[in-house]
């Protein structure tokens, strides 16, 4: 047999360690707690046994003890005082006469003594008559002091058979248990697959494994053969994914651009709709300056007939024909700079003021023919963003639009466009004297195709379109419950102006 070293211990695995503290901390906690139970019985047996004696002193020397005292039997009381002074249990002895000297003295005030006193009394002519009182103590710290010696012999075998028996558990559990499981898990570090593919060959168990290890070491056996299936069907299925991730990257490549193309169109679709319901209000707004211009011809015409014709008056009639022209060219330069397709990621650094200026000069003679009230109040002082122009005049063409469709049959009808700076965002706001929109489809406005308006008047995509691409601007669009009346806010960026914005395109 292989003497045991106690050097395998301080190399025994965590578990094992954890296992004996486990059982040396449980023995400890279950000897100590049946220790304590024992020695409680024994302090009440011995308690119990002190006061048996005093009760079998009172039995048996009660009568003997009255006789000596109602004869005056010194001698006699003598000896009993001696004989109880002798008894192993009882540590102080008095006796009392009724009348007369006392043998012995009173036991000492202590919780530790256990004080007994008899009343003795002689029966005499057939009365009891009272002779004296016998009072015996005994000392209960011997009781201590006996289940302190018990107390330490018990704790020292227990701790000792704990102790044995932890290192007896880690012994065996170091030698049937740890030392094959640092095996198996040597060998389950080997099972990975390396470049050249190769698993390690299967365990052979050894005799001495038995149980559950055993069957572990077969459950590692058999997952060493799935994992050598598991890679060749990877193997197969990794191919064949790598194929179809090839077609299905050129597809998805095609189809992002498609979709790309279509939601330029849709967007750009949106805007001449938009653009279109405008039409009338242009053509009307164009149609006016132009017959302002021709009844300016017509006067210069008149005037050239006439020998008083002034160059002062041929150069007033010029100039406000000329400020009439600039006045049509502006309107088509808006209608051109909203109309325009925008490049995917242009993004240009462009005044929000410029948009809403060419936005309102559209909409103007629009509103005015149907008698709406139409409040514009953008600052003079240029407010920029990173942006694509057309699209943030798209968003509030088409909050102005829906707006003339909500108010256009209302008495009093009134829009308003505004335009501040907050907190580093240019607030766009687009108001109107509409009484809102209900609760129960403000979450169903955003959605495409979504309208309420007549069939035929409306796609159901202008405020669905208007919200990705102020999303696409690092914006929001969103309705301001909180106002009395229907008020759409677009929220964006604002960067420094850096580039002077060109009318003239």
């Amino acid at each position: 047999m292989k003497k045991i070293s106690f050097r395998m211990f301080g190399s025994a695995s965590p578990l094992s360690k954890k296992l004996a503290l486990s059982i040396i901390i449980y023995s400890s906690i279950v000897a100590v707690f049946v220790t304590f139970i024992q020695l409680f019985y024994d302090y009440q047996r011995d308690i119990d046994d002190v006061n048996l004696t005093f009760e079998n002193i009172e039995k048996s020397y009660h009568g003997i003890t009255a006789t000596a005292l109602w004869h005056v039997d010194l001698e006699a009381v003598q000896k009993i005082y001696h004989g109880l002074e002798a008894l192993p249990t009882i540590d102080h002895v008095k006796i009392t006469f009724a009348e007369g000297p006392v043998t012995g003295k009173d036991p000492p005030q202590s919780a530790a003594i256990a004080v007994h006193t008899v009343n003795l009394y002689y029966q005499h002519d057939g009365q009891a008559r009272y002779v004296g009182e016998l009072t015996l103590g005994s000392d209960i710290s011997r009781i201590y002091r006996n289940l302190g010696k018990k107390l330490l012999l018990i704790l020292f075998a227990q701790g000792t058979k704990t102790f044995l028996m932890a290192i007896f558990m880690l012994f065996i559990f170091e030698r049937l248990i740890m030392q094959h499981l640092r095996s198996i898990a040597a060998y389950a570090r080997q099972m990975r697959i390396e470049n050249n593919k190769v698993l390690p060959p299967s365990w052979t168990i050894s005799n001495d494994v038995q149980g559950e290890l055993k069957d572990v070491v077969q459950a590692l056996n058999e997952m060493r053969l799935n994992i050598g299936r598991s890679y060749e069907e990877l193997e197969r299925a990794e191919h064949q994914l790598r194929v179809l991730n090839a077609s299905l990257e050129e597809e998805v490549q095609k189809r992002i651009q498609e979709n790309e193309k279509q939601q330029m169109l849709i967007q750009h679709s949106a805007r001449l709709s938009s653009l279109g319901e405008m039409a009338g209000s242009i053509a009307h707004e164009i149609n006016n300056p132009l017959t302002i211009i021709a009844g300016y011809i017509r006067i210069i015409r008149q005037h050239l007939k006439s020998e008083h014709l002034s160059p002062e008056k041929l150069e007033s009639f010029g100039e406000k024909a000329e400020n009439t022209v600039r006045r049509i060219t502006a309107i088509i330069s808006g209608l051109l700079r909203l109309s325009r397709v925008d490049p995917a990621n242009g993004l240009l650094n462009y005044a929000i003021n410029e948009i809403l200026w060419d936005t309102a000069s559209i909409c103007r003679e629009k509103f005015a023919s149907r008698g709406i009230k139409f409040d514009v109040e953008i600052p003079s002082i240029h407010i920029c963003t990173a942006c694509r122009p057309a699209e943030i005049g798209q968003i509030a063409l088409n909050l102005l639009n829906n707006a003339f469709d909500a108010v256009k049959n209302m008495p009093d009808p009134w829009i308003a466009l505004t335009l501040d700076e907050q907190d580093g965002k240019a607030v766009v706001a687009v108001s109107d004297s509409g009484p809102g929109i209900p609760e129960a489809i403000r979450e169903r406005i955003k959605e495409p195709f979504f309208t309420t308006k007549p069939y035929g008047q409306g796609t159901g995509l202008g405020l669905s379109i208007s919200h990705a691409i102020a999303s696409e601007h690092d914006g929001r669009l969103y309705l301001d419950e909180q106002s009395p009346h229907t008020r759409f806010v677009v929220e964006l960026p604002v960067i420094a102006c850096v580039t002077p914005i060109d009318r003239s395109s």
